[in-house]
Parts: structure tokens; sequence; C-alpha cells
């Protein structure tokens, strides 16, 4: 069943840099040589330092594939498939706000099959309700 359209997928988030003149310089250089804006320039930079294998998102794994794409891995439309993602995978990567609320979903019996929270059943991907946790996603998340 397709998932309904997401408002979550026009946000857009807001976030302010430092750049000393010459960073600042090569910046606008580059705005110029490719004729776009700057936003544009950085958006594309930020993308392309994800892939890279140095700094980038991988994780290193035992297992086949030994280089594991995090934002791959994890990222969903949904924010509320995003922290189960993380939570089920790489939940040592989450912040404390978003260990907290992980911690309320894994005890309340409503978001799992069978009616079972931990500790009386294992909190695993195959018995997480997603509907029902996108649709009480904005009661679990405290407001900015």
């Amino acid at each position: 069943m397709a998932r309904p359209a997401n408002p979550e997928k026009r946000k857009a988030h807001v976030i302010s840099i430092r750049l000393n003149e010459r960073d600042y310089f090569g910046l606008t250089l580059m705005s110029r040589l490719h004729n776009e804006p700057m936003i544009a320039v950085v958006t594309s930079a930020i993308r392309n330092s994800f892939g890279t294998d140095y700094g980038g998102l991988w994780i290193e794994s035992n297992e086949p594939p030994y280089k594991m794409d995090l934002l791959k891995d994890l990222w969903d439309e949904r924010p509320s498939d995003r922290l189960a993602n993380m939570g089920f995978r790489h939940a040592e990567l989450m912040s404390l706000s978003e260990k907290s609320i992980w911690n309320k979903i894994k005890a309340d019996p409503k978001y799992w099959h069978e009616g079972k929270a931990e500790p009386d059943a294992p909190a695993t991907e195959d018995r997480l309700w997603r509907d029902v946790l996108a649709d009480d996603w904005e009661k679990l998340v405290p407001e900015d």
C-alpha cells in the first residue's frame, strides 16, 4: 500500500556556517563558475561528501557488504520510521532525546504485534507496527 504524502518531505532546515575568507571566496567562484546559487553548491558538496570513503556516511561491518551506507540504511520519509531504523540498527547514533522516545516506544505494547512490549517480547523490526507509530508520532515527539 502506498504511503500518504508526508509534510516532512517539504520541510527544510536552516543552518548557519562561518567560513574563512578563502573558503567563502572559493564558494563564490564555484557558484559563478557553475552558474548556480551558493546554496545549490553547498548542498551538492554536502551530498557528495556522504559518499566519500574518507569522512562519508559509511560504517564498517564484519559481514557482507563490508561497508554500509548509513544514510541509505537509516533514511525514510517518515521521521517515525527513521527513529525506528536507528533504534533497531544503530542505536549508538541516537541522541538522548531520541533514545528516550525509543524507550517509550519499546515499552508500549500498542506498537508491537501480539500486544507485547519489552521485556515480555523482544523489540524486533518485524514486530513493530510502523503505521501505528507514524499515526502517534506527533504525540510522542516533544515540541521544539
